[in-house]
């Protein structure tokens, strides 16, 4: 592929040569060398020129879970100079009764409104997700959450992704704990940020839990290797553990296990668990699901933001955001690791001490700007520009930039 610096810089309406491709066996970012069809050209030329800003903003996040809508809140955080007036849709309906035209900007959040399908929107689109699946949503119940129908939606010129998906050509990527932090944690009048945006990045301001006591499972979907592994830390450790929430683990081993003295309201929910981590030296917070979801949810946010040590399995993603000396990653398929060193800790309370005392991000300021920089007061504004540069709003060679950057590194670490 042709440089991204260069002649290219100069010219950066000139159609680019190749596109990058999510890898099909190991979900690496790969370049690809692929001659431009007609179609690709017209395309290509559509991304990459960008010169008009939208004229208005359309939005479906109505996120029935949380009082925020982490869609429109990503609109307002990246798109300042637009209206703040956004024109709702919700159903294939609204869509039809609009006025959109290919001028406009739709922010899609995945489960707001599965009655719209955003490849009917005529202008732009950027689709906020939390799932791993490049889909969209069958059905509005809550059974259906998580389930997407056969087809998936294709990311092109005019739709876009933010979610935890590898950077690429029409997605730059970000996670859904991130998202939903920020759409909690606005910016305080005469701060640089909200405070919980400060717990996490300043290693001197890091939340610590009271250590009353020892541990907490807060779930309301009872995976199975969940419940497995809250059966195992009842009874290997020798210690008494609680639940909150619709979660227990087996019934047979309920001698080990209490309620939690501490109880959230329904109001705070599972967004705000941090509330009840925070009497707990550890947490336990694994996903949903197995690491070939790339998700990384609130979770192991809130045991941090608590005081308490997470104790996680789910996405690999975690080892390149947080200090892997500041939790424990517990294995299902191999869980002894993970109760051996749980042991340790609760048996050196120096070794406890200095998970406790770490670090939360893995690499500082670099991890800020990596991930959480979706407004200008953090991380320099790194992902918000980025995402202005995907969808051509800005100049597109900053994205193509850093993709070519990020595809030498990852070929840089495959031949250590």
């Amino acid at each position: 592929m042709t440089s991204l610096r260069g002649s290219q810089v100069k010219h950066r309406r000139r159609v680019l040569t190749g596109v990058y491709e999510l890898g099909k066996e190991d979900d690496s970012l790969v370049e690809t060398q692929l001659a431009p069809s007609a179609n690709q050209q017209h395309n290509n030329r559509i991304l990459l020129e960008g010169d008009n800003f939208p004229e208005r903003l359309f939005g479906c996040s109505t996120h029935h879970l949380f009082p925020h809508s982490y869609g429109i809140n990503l609109a307002t955080d990246v798109f300042p100079e637009m209206n703040p007036t956004i024109n709702k849709l919700h159903t294939n309906d609204d869509l039809m009764k609009s006025d959109a035209t290919e001028n406009d900007l739709l922010i899609y959040f995945m489960h707001s409104c599965p009655d719209l399908d955003p490849r009917n929107f005529p202008g732009k689109t950027i689709v906020v997700t939390g799932e791993s699946k490049l889909g969209i949503p069958c059905a509005p119940n809550q059974e259906q959450w998580g389930k997407h129908c056969d087809k998936d939606m294709p990311v092109g010129p005019r739709i876009f992704w933010v979610g935890p998906h590898h950077n690429a050509q029409n997605i730059v990527q970000t996670h859904w704990g991130i998202l939903l932090l920020n759409a909690r944690a606005r910016p305080i009048e005469g701060t640089i940020a909200h405070p919980e945006f400060q717990y996490l990045f300043d290693h001197a301001l890091k939340p610590k839990n009271t250590g009353e006591f020892f541990l907490i499972y807060a779930a309301s979907h009872c995976v199975p290797f969940r419940e497995d592994a809250f059966d195992l830390l009842a009874t290997k450790i020798g210690k008494e553990v609680h639940y909150n929430g619709n979660c227990r683990g087996s019934e047979l081993m309920d001698d080990q296990k209490s309620i939690s003295p501490y109880q959230l309201t329904h109001e705070l929910g599972a967004y705000n668990n941090k509330e009840l981590f925070q009497h707990y030296r550890f947490a336990l917070v694994m996903e949903n699901s197995f690491p070939d979801s790339a998700t990384v949810t609130e979770k192991i946010f809130n045991a941090y933001l608590g005081g308490a040590i997470p104790i996680y399995f789910g996405s690999l993603e975690v080892m390149g955001i947080f200090n892997p000396k500041s939790f424990i990653w517990f294995d299902p398929t191999n869980p002894q690791l993970a109760i051996d060193l749980i042991t340790e800790l609760e048996n050196d309370s120096n070794l406890y001490n200095e998970y406790l005392n770490a670090p939360i991000l893995k690499d500082g300021e670099r991890t800020i700007e990596r991930y959480f920089s979706l407004r200008d007061e953090i991380g320099r504004g790194y992902l918000k520009r980025r995402i202005r540069s995907m969808v051509g709003i800005e100049s597109t060679m900053y994205h193509y930039t850093l993709l070519n950057e990020e595809r030498i590194q990852i070929q840089q670490y495959k031949l250590r």
